[in-house]
Order: C-alpha cells, then structure tokens, then sequence
C-alpha cells in the first residue's frame, strides 16, 4: 500500500516540476523578446494603456488612431 501512496505521490512531483519549468522557461522567453524590443506594436499600445491607468488616466493612449 505504501508504494501505491510513494508513486502517486512521485507523479505528482514530476507534474509540479514540469509545470514550473515550462512556466519559468516562458516566461524568460517573453522577457527576452521584451527587452530586446522585439514586441509587436500591439503590445506598445497595451502597456501604454496600462501605465497611463495606473497613473489615473484610464485608457488613454496617444498611440490609438481613436
């Protein structure tokens, strides 16, 4: 019985790694391709948006055609 329980147990150890290293590794990617300035121009205007609306200006960007 207690093999069963070590084994359950072991799989689920292999997921959570798994998961966390696919995390960490996407997310290293996309801060690479951040810095690098490698962003579409799509998320220029989103992190626009989001600065101006942290600072009390929500949703303004001088960067929409609107």
């Amino acid at each position: 019985m207690k093999l069963v329980s070590w084994q359950k147990n072991q799989s689920l150890r292999m997921v959570l790694v798994a998961a966390i290293a696919f995390f960490v590794l996407c997310l290293l990617f996309n801060l690479h391709r951040y810095y690098s300035f490698y962003a579409s121009y799509d998320q220029g205007i989103f992190n626009q948006v989001f600065w101006n609306s942290t600072h009390g200006r929500f949703f303004q960007s001088s960067l929409s055609s609107a």
